[in-house]
């Protein structure tokens, strides 16, 4: 599963965005298209953006973001690469889920000494609980008690390197 996240400052007469995908360097593959949030395509504020790939292959890939204007004209982010292949066979659990806002997070076959974000979202996609952690191991157990997250479904992003991983969180 890939996820992809991105904010825009302002938008002037957006349609809509094109997530792109290529192997080869020729991109041939729109993978999601994701209306404009701003009313007729205009809007002054920040706009936070997400969509999720979930039939995402192991091996090295190249990503793009295209802006689509409503008159067809078009502009495209700076090309990301991301190689899932290094972390074929890794995990990540949330136990217990449902909770009651104490959890653990459990990293299986994860890159030894490697930075890891967790990242964790409402279902507005608001940020609500957002830490770093230094991972010694392949395995590591990651026991977090967010303050004040009241029940409901969240998003959990864990993110290490380029790879994300994607978990729903419940609370009671």
């Amino acid at each position: 599963m890939v996820c992809f996240q991105w904010a825009t400052e302002s938008e002037i007469n957006n349609s809509h965005f094109e997530i792109e995908r290529t192997k080869n360097g020729i991109f041939n593959s729109v993978l999601a298209t994701i209306k404009s949030k701003a009313p007729n395509g205009n809007n002054n504020t920040k706009l936070n953006y997400t969509a999720t790939y979930t039939e995402a292959s192991d091996g090295l890939f190249y990503y793009r973001l295209k802006q689509v204007d409503r008159d067809g004209s078009f502009t495209y982010s700076n090309i990301e690469a991301l190689n899932s292949a290094s972390f074929s066979g890794s995990s990540v659990c949330i136990n217990p889920n449902p909770n009651n806002g104490n959890f653990a997070l459990s990293l299986k076959n994860v890159p030894k000494y490697s930075q890891t974000n967790i990242e964790i979202k409402n279902t507005l996609g608001e940020p609500v609980y957002n830490k770093s952690y230094w991972l010694d191991s392949e395995s590591s157990d990651l026991f977090l008690s967010p303050e004040n997250l009241p029940r409901g479904i969240y998003f959990c992003f864990v993110t290490i390197n380029d790879w994300v991983s994607l978990e729903k969180l419940v609370v009671n």
